[in-house]
């Protein structure tokens, strides 16, 4: 749970990883402002060597019974094919009737997030090395058949 606030994952020796989809939700902060269809966003952004992706998504706003519930977001486009060293997730505030939605400066840009799907990505080198072992295998079977 965050607000106006930031999450960050990944790991220090070097593991890289994408993320293909998650979990989230607006969460109300019970001053009984108004919510539209679309309260917040949520962003991830990716970094990888210093170079930025982004992926946003709307927040899902309250069900007929006025009830805030998570939703599931599948990444898709430049985000879900890249591989990142770290993620950044944060959220933004969507006023009623508002253009615009702000992050940091509200303290509305409540959310939650969960379930969060990544996938390792092996480096080159240890995809060379895994092909490798299965040529040598084939070969080994081979002789063994001759």
């Amino acid at each position: 749970l965050f607000n106006d606030g930031v999450v960050v994952f990944g790991a220090n020796d070097g593991f890289r990883f994408s993320v293909k989809s998650f979990k989230a939700g607006f969460i109300a902060n019970g001053t009984g402002d108004p919510l539209g269809a679309v309260p917040g966003l949520i962003r991830l952004r990716g970094v990888l060597g210093g170079a930025v992706t982004d992926f946003t998504a709307a927040l899902t706003g309250p069900d007929g019974s006025g009830n805030l519930n998570f939703a599931n977001y599948v990444t898709n486009g430049a985000f879900a094919t890249k591989e990142f060293d770290y993620v950044y997730a944060y959220g933004f505030a969507c006023p009623v009737g508002a253009t615009t939605c702000s992050a940091f400066s509200t303290d509305r840009a409540q959310f939650a997030i969960d379930d969060i799907a990544i996938e390792h990505v092996p480096e080159p080198g240890s995809l060379a090395l895994i092909g490798l072992a299965g040529f040598a295998a084939f070969g080994v079977r081979r002789r063994r058949l001759v």
